[in-house]
């Protein structure tokens, strides 16, 4: 029933939004799910938000986070933006309103990660508010 669920939100993620995927190494897709217009950019505090579930850490902080940097631009990293006394929920919530991107770094883990999909659920949320597609 999990399973099926999570193929169902996929689907529907998937027909909101037109993914952009790209492998990226052992069994990785790195999903572009969402971009914020230039008109939104008072409301911007970080050019990149990554979803990824904690077991995939390491891969989204050398493959993706850290190149990123690098090249100048500003990633919400979870570990470091999450204000402290906010719930959870509250902070991903402030943190994908507030980057221009939205990235997932799709493996197994992630589609069992209860946080990812809280997040894709948040991300759904951001484009159906904006009635923006990707």
């Amino acid at each position: 029933a999990v399973l099926i669920i999570i193929v169902f939100l996929t689907t529907i993620i998937i027909k909101l939004c037109r993914w952009r995927s790209n492998h990226i190494a052992n069994g990785y897709h790195l999903v572009r799910l969402y971009h914020t217009d230039l008109d939104d950019i008072d409301n911007i505090e970080f050019d990149i938000f990554i979803s990824f579930a904690e077991e995939d850490r390491e891969a989204a902080e050398n493959v993706i986070k850290k190149p990123l940097e690098e090249i100048g631009y500003s990633v919400c990293w979870h570990h470091d933006a999450f204000v402290p006394g906010f719930t959870i929920d509250d902070n991903m919530e402030r943190s994908i309103f507030k980057s221009r991107f939205i990235v997932a770094l799709i493996s197994n883990a992630f589609l069992h990660s209860e946080f990812c999909l809280t997040e894709l659920d948040i991300t759904r949320r951001r484009i159906q508010q904006t009635s923006r597609n990707c």
